[in-house]
């Protein structure tokens, strides 16, 4: 699984909401991506569900902003994550949570060096994934 995310940086700078374009990608180029969401809720989301698989749980995850929720799902053994008709496949959960820690200090250091003001609360969110 391979994330990759832009933060627009076209508009005006506002710290409650961090647009951005956002993909997931699995190893057969399977692809799960949408243009200006709101990056900082993708990644707890995607946090939570990958502890759910880890744990052989399935999950769906409402995207608040978003009309629909992503889907953390078990099919023979075989991880699943669905959005939208897209899915997915999650061959190793550990690479799968290292990846996404790598993208989100990235996102967190791309926030964190903006000049304006940051809300905290999704710093401190964004600090937890990297605690995991």
């Amino acid at each position: 699984m391979k994330i990759e995310w832009t933060l627009d940086e076209e508009g005006e700078w506002e710290p409650y909401s961090l647009l951005g374009d956002i993909s997931i990608t699995d190893e057969d180029g399977n692809i799960i991506e949408e243009k200006s969401t709101y990056l900082d809720t993708w990644f707890p989301v995607i946090s939570d569900g990958l502890q759910a698989l880890k744990n052989d749980k399935e999950k769906t995850i409402d995207l608040l902003e978003e009309s629909y929720p992503l889907c953390f799902t078990i099919k023979k053994s075989t991880k699943y994550i669905g959005y939208k008709d897209k899915e997915i496949m999650i061959l190793n959960i550990a690479e799968a949570i290292t990846d996404l820690r790598k993208e989100v200090q990235g996102f967190l250091n791309s926030v964190l060096s903006h000049p304006e003001p940051r809300d905290e609360t999704v710093i401190d969110n964004l600090r937890k994934i990297l605690n995991l």
